[in-house]
């Protein structure tokens, strides 16, 4: 396949994206075409014969053959790359870095307010490292960036994140503590589809199309992942 950051990237479906200045992004589209074993059976056979990727496929892959193995449905998200050191540590980000500083959503001009909720959090022995400065958060490791999303970042950004982009980001939150619980009913997955979608949707809203990339993308395959596979 191609890589994520290429047309038609995604594993799960055949969105296409978005092209704008040589880079794919990925805006919420109502109607999206799983992919199927038939469908990447279909695509490589013609990558194969026309010698070009066909909707992202470049070419069979031997898994195709290791039946019972579905290749639609057998990969499953990274979500410590994806929902961590991507989506988690993206926001923080677009939060704080000066470049955005015109934008509603800045608060990097906060940091010492901030910095002075987060700092005085006193964690128990579970969580293995203390919270760090925002300042440093470019380098936060991932368990880093997991404690701030299940635990700091919402008393954290309380009344200093505007209000509308505060809502939108517990949605979010929500989402992916629920998601890496230790179990999860289908009537709650339901929901949480639901809200992801809503996320997605108002993401590109607030924050641009520009910032829709693909671990945005694959909000709207998370809860179809943890269908077949388990919690996060």
């Amino acid at each position: 396949m191609k890589q994520y950051n290429g047309k038609s990237s995604c594993v799960y479906c055949e969105q296409v994206g978005t092209r704008v200045s040589n880079q794919t992004y990925w805006p919420f589209e109502n109607e999206v075409r799983a992919r199927t074993q038939q469908s990447l059976w279909r695509d490589a056979k013609l990558a194969n014969v026309r010698r070009e990727p066909v909707g992202g496929i470049k070419g069979a892959s031997p898994l195709l053959l290791a039946k019972p193995f579905d290749m639609s449905k057998g990969v499953v998200i990274d979500w410590m790359h994806g929902m961590l050191l991507g989506l988690t540590k993206k926001l923080l980000e677009l939060w704080l870095q000066p470049v955005n500083r015109h934008n509603m959503f800045y608060i990097g001009d906060k940091i010492d307010a901030l910095d002075n909720r987060l700092l005085e959090i006193e964690v128990p022995d579970i969580i293995s490292r203390k919270p760090r400065t925002l300042r440093d958060a470019s380098g936060w490791k991932a368990n880093e960036l997991r404690s701030w999303l299940f635990h700091y970042s919402v008393p954290v950004l309380f009344g200093i994140l505007p209000p509308a982009y505060f809502v939108h980001y517990t949605i979010f939150v929500s989402a992916m503590v629920t998601l890496n619980s230790l179990s999860v009913t289908v009537i709650q997955l339901d929901r949480i589809k639901c809200q992801l979608d809503d996320f997605y949707k108002a993401f590109e809203r607030f924050y641009g199309i520009e910032n829709c990339t693909m671990n945005v993308h694959l909000l709207r395959h998370l809860t179809d992942v943890v269908r077949r596979w388990g919690m996060l």
